[in-house]
């Protein structure tokens, strides 16, 4: 691993080739917490330019240097950041594990403010994964914190994460609720951020509801308040990402796929595979509305790949469903079905009932076609049970009938803070795509992203990832 390890007083050199453990263990006494500070800043530089494994690498030396020094408030400090780059490289798994790691060190730091965006950020990595539920266990407890603060702005933080949570459980009413109290505590507070990611994620709560036109709305008033604040490449390639399915559920196909090509390329600039792979799936979405079903669905396949290349279960169901959904339009029942029995295979432990029904319905189509009536009921029976979870009467009508199916659908990119390319006191500033999100982060991670769900919000990767 690439150190930045130097004598105090002594400019930052550029990374050397040899490993920061080693460096440290031959020469502990050139320890410093100066030297630790300038491997902070130097990944925090490589995270601003998007070099997120360079940055990674300076991150770690921190942590060998801080570790030296028994320094716990420099160990959650480079802990949380190496977290960070694993979530920004799609690993949201080593992501929560390094969290973990620092959660010990924050609270022996006796720091409440660091020991409250560690369980912020742990909650993040928990939504990217899919495990909403325990996402909401350690958000509670950083909002406690946060509100024990009275920070205004450390609570939105944590509150843009409930919300993503509470959305892809189905409680849609109080993921709106938590984003108008975003709004409401944004603007009180005089940050532009806040607001506009509390603005898009309401967006993406109509969005989840059917109210189409409220949807554009809000998610267009979200990307000019964006515009305004002069925000980063990442965040608005979010953004368009969620117009891609709003323009889409309002008849614009021309505005949804300009927006699709938009987000594809600014994600692309900057490498942001998460909203790729979500501007893709949207897009397939658009393509099967016009009934171009060769090109939605390699669209589909697609973002399928990266999903499975970033071992991302939510964002792989999601786009397991929205395969099964173009394979019936093309009539193709066999594929349909497997890809529809694999998407629900792995939505039901998350749980994830947006696709789970979504699958289940694709699935009982395909078996009806194959002639398997008992298999086609049993599914779309299953079908209902989890629409009436969820509290989707529409949706009940729907899977209960059978009529019709629906694009790619479900939760956007929910804005969380932070995620991207974090501050070295673990304050971005912004917000961060879902990644998933979400989240991610995004989210914004992370996303819901407006095509199937993720995360990784964001953050944006929530955007609602992360992601």
């Amino acid at each position: 691993m690439a150190g930045c390890f130097i004598l105090a007083g002594q400019t930052p050199p550029s990374p050397p080739a040899d490993d920061a453990a080693a460096l440290v263990e031959a020469s502990p006494r050139a320890v410093t917490p100066e030297l630790i500070r300038a491997c902070l800043e130097r990944g925090q530089t490589l995270a601003a330019q998007y070099k997120y494994e360079s940055a990674l690498q300076s991150f770690q030396s921190a942590l060998a240097a801080a570790l030296v020094l028994e320094d716990q408030a420099q160990i959650a400090t480079a802990y949380q950041k190496i977290g960070l780059m694993h979530y920004r490289l799609g690993r949201a798994a080593e992501a929560l594990a390094r969290y973990r790691d620092g959660l010990d060190a924050a609270k022996r730091s006796g720091d409440d403010k660091l020991l409250a965006e560690t369980l912020r950020l742990a909650g993040v990595a928990q939504r990217a994964l899919g495990n909403f539920t325990e996402a909401l266990a350690v958000d509670e407890q950083s909002l406690e914190i946060q509100r024990r603060l009275d920070d205004p702005m450390g609570a939105i933080r944590v509150l843009n994460g409930m919300g993503a949570s509470y959305a892809r459980l189905g409680a849609l009413r109080k993921a709106a609720e938590i984003f108008e109290e975003c709004v409401k505590l944004g603007e009180s507070a005089g940050s532009k951020p806040a607001v506009y990611n509390a603005v898009e994620n309401l967006g993406n709560i109509y969005s989840m509801q059917g109210d189409s036109a409220l949807a554009l709305a809000y998610l267009e008033k979200g990307l000019a308040l964006q515009k305004d604040a002069g925000v980063a490449k990442p965040e608005l390639a979010n953004t368009y990402v969620n117009l891609i399915q709003a323009y889409r559920m309002n008849g614009r196909e021309t505005d949804a796929l300009s927006a699709a090509g938009t987000a594809l390329e600014l994600a692309h600039e900057v490498g942001d595979e998460a909203s790729a792979a979500y501007a893709l799936l949207n897009r397939s979405g658009v393509f099967r509305s016009l009934h171009r079903y060769a090109e939605a669905l390699a669209d589909a396949r697609a973002s399928l790949a990266i999903y499975e290349k970033e071992k991302a279960p939510l964002e792989i169901a999601g786009a397991l469903s929205s395969i099964a959904q173009v394979e019936l339009d093309l009539r193709h029942d066999t594929p349909a079905l497997e890809a529809a029995q694999k998407a629900a295979g792995l939505a039901r432990p998350i749980p994830a009932p947006d696709i789970l029904w979504e699958a289940l319905e694709s699935a009982g189509t395909a078996q009806q076609h194959l002639n398997q009536p008992e298999a086609a009921r049993a599914a779309w029976s299953e079908g209902v049970a989890t629409v009436d979870v969820v509290g989707r009467r529409s949706h009940r009508r729907r899977v209960a009938q059978t009529i019709g199916r629906r694009g790619a659908r479900g939760p956007g990119f929910f804005a969380e803070q932070d995620e991207s390319v974090p501050r070295i006191d673990g304050d971005r500033g912004g917000v961060r795509p879902s990644r998933a999100g979400p989240a991610r982060r995004r989210t914004c991670q992370s996303r819901p992203r407006s095509g199937r769900p993720a995360g990784r919000t964001r953050q944006h990767h929530e955007n609602f990832d992360g992601r």
